[in-house]
């Protein structure tokens, strides 16, 4: 199943042209950044893999190298995850 980081902003370009620098607030308010392809960016968010999920928290895995500063592996609130429904 797809799921996304729902709660982001796509603030510039990165250094490629097909790069773009994603924002998100974590559940402290602390703002943090990363740099990612385009392609993983989408209506719904930033596609990620959700290695845990329980009704108040998941456990991502953002694409490439995750966010600057953060570890590869990510707890955020269950509500800032969207699970598409496959095609």
């Amino acid at each position: 199943m797809i799921a996304y980081l729902s709660d982001i902003a796509v603030i510039g370009k990165g250094m490629f042209s097909n790069e773009v620098i994603v924002q998100y607030y974590d559940s402290r308010g602390k703002v943090i950044e990363g740099f990612f392809d385009k392609q993983f960016v989408k209506e719904h968010g930033l596609e990620v893999s959700v290695l845990y999920s329980n009704d108040k928290r998941a456990m991502i895995i953002a694409p490439q190298d995750g966010f600057l500063e953060m570890p590869k592996i990510l707890a955020v609130p269950r509500e800032d995850i969207f699970y598409a429904r496959a095609a």
